[in-house]
């Protein structure tokens, strides 16, 4: 390898690992636990550990996970045929399109790898409600071309995992054996390292520790002489094809083979006050039991917040507020859940199986702009992130389109911090004190001086050009807000354009 694949290849590692840091601290525990830091801390310290305990809290009462979108599939898990979306039978079905587990994959495996597992999941999640997905669904709602999803995919179907995709050739159905949960927990009692086994069927540990919890409840059941998997699979809130193939496994594995006990702690239950955060607050945080009580309530209101009815193809994301400064250490910045349009029914206008380019930059482009009305903003890796992209196709994507830099974090973060110092500059400005004397009264840095009072001028120009704020963001290279606030100042300030030229000197 050369000099310059090996830095490239360090390149793009740091990136992962940087996306990773990103979006791991923006996640629902990360938003509680700047919430629990205004409220009231843990006596005892912990916060971290509150937060994640909380966040299992507010999960459970959510009427729909954060990360979850409803849409429309074909109705039964081996429905192969190749048919038209009209002569399908169709039902509505739950997909986690977005989870915390995904980070891990994405650290460790790269883009390429947390996508793959990601359609894993959501294929997965359609099997377990017995609907399956076509080429075309498929595509929808991950933007790639439909021969690259499916060269993805046939790394799985090789290892013999059951992610059924209507139309495939016999060639590929015939791999397929069983879901993950079941491939990986046999491979892994007769002997298969984990390692090996994650990495080939791409699954995070959290997703593995559920698998071995569920194995050992199902494998207790089956040896009290509970055979039937749909009757067990409903006790236990488990897949019902997951289970039938857990007890399959039990049925031709040697008895000292099948027992969960060879999978150590991760087929334990782990936490003692599982499923009773009132006491967990006391006992483990050292709250006194009325402020434990309180802390439940807030946590209920935050429940109810976030599980406000949204549309079925709508995620909730927890984004940086535009107010927050870009020094600022992320773990002390404010997070705001948004409301994002993963899927919208305007995207089947879009839909090219071929060609994913025109879906892939309209829903870049509406989550951008989504969040930035919600008063929060995205960056690159948040972006990559919830669409399953490297960080360099976004990139590519946002210097194409150049309109969209006037919605992402880089710019926002510059400019929206500092929208009353912006004001101020101005109005200075408009009063006839020069650049210089600004910039020495204000202690401003000189080039943002002199490009406020630049953009200023231009916008005095454009104000009645019938452009709108966003054209006008895009122009002067400003963001929307930054423009709406400069036109308030226009109107009521007037314009003094001839004090700044392009280029002049402050």
């Amino acid at each position: 390898m050369g000099v310059r694949a090996v830095l490239n290849t360090e390149s793009r590692g740091t990136r992962l690992r940087g996306q990773a840091a990103s979006v791991r601290r923006k996640n629902l525990a990360a938003y509680l636990a700047g919430e629990i830091r205004e409220w009231l801390p843990p006596p005892r310290g912990m916060p971290s550990g509150l937060a994640r305990d909380a966040a299992a809290f507010v999960t459970l009462r959510l009427p729909r996970a954060l990360g979850t979108i409803r849409t429309s599939l074909i109705d039964g898990r081996e429905f192969y045929a190749k048919r038209r979306r009209s002569h399908q039978p169709q039902k509505t079905v739950e997909l986690s399109i977005i989870a915390e587990e995904d980070v891990e994959i994405l650290e460790q495996m790269g883009s390429a790898g947390a996508l793959t597992s990601r359609m894993a999941r959501v294929l997965e999640d359609a099997c377990a409600a017995d609907a399956s997905f076509d080429g075309g669904r498929l595509a929808l709602l991950f933007p790639l071309s439909l021969r690259a999803l499916k060269n993805r995919l046939k790394a799985l179907w090789t290892c013999g995992a059951f992610l059924p995709l209507a139309g495939t050739s016999r060639t590929y159905r015939d791999f397929w054996e069983d879901l993950r949960a079941v491939l990986a927990v046999g491979e892994y009692l007769s002997g298969t390292p984990l390692e090996e086994l994650r990495r080939r069927m791409l699954f995070p540990t959290a997703r593995w520790r559920t698998w071995c919890r569920g194995y050992a409840l199902s494998y207790r059941r089956f040896v009290r002489g509970q055979r039937d998997p749909v009757a067990v699979a409903a006790d236990l809130d488990l897949p019902a094809p997951m289970v039938r193939g857990w007890f399959e496994l039990i049925r031709e594995l040697d008895p000292e083979v099948s027992s969960p006990h060879r999978m150590g702690e991760a087929a334990n239950p782990g936490d003692p006050y599982d499923g009773d955060l009132h006491l967990c607050l006391i006992h483990r945080y050292g709250y006194p039991p009325p402020a434990a009580l309180s802390m439940l309530s807030r946590l209920e209101q935050i429940s109810e917040r976030l599980g406000h009815p949204r549309g079925d193809g709508s995620i909730i994301y927890f984004a940086v507020g535009a107010d927050q400064p870009p020094a600022r250490a992320l773990d002390d910045m404010r997070l705001m859940p948004v409301v994002l349009d993963y899927l919208h029914p305007g995207d089947h206008e879009f839909l090219d199986v071929q060609s994913p380019a025109a879906l892939r930059i309209r829903r870049l482009r509406r989550m951008a702009i989504e969040a930035y009305e919600q008063g929060a903003s995205l960056s690159h890796y948040d972006l990559a992130y919830l669409l399953g992209l490297s960080t360099d196709a976004v990139g590519r994507i946002i210097a194409a389109n150049e309109d969209l830099k006037s919605y992402t974090r880089r710019r926002v973060a510059g400019m929206e911090p500092n929208l009353a110092g912006i004001e101020e500059i101005i109005r200075r400005f408009c009063r006839g004190e020069d650049p210089s004397s600004i910039v020495e009264d204000t202690g401003a840095n000189p080039a943002r001086v002199e490009q406020y009072v630049e953009c200023f001028c231009r916008l005095s120009e454009l104000v009645d050009s019938g452009l709108s704020n966003e054209e006008l963001a895009a122009r002067l290279q400003v963001t929307p807000r930054v423009i709406e606030r400069c036109i308030d100042l226009c109107r009521e300030l007037g314009s003094r354009s001839e004090r700044a030229s392009p280029g002049r000197n402050v």
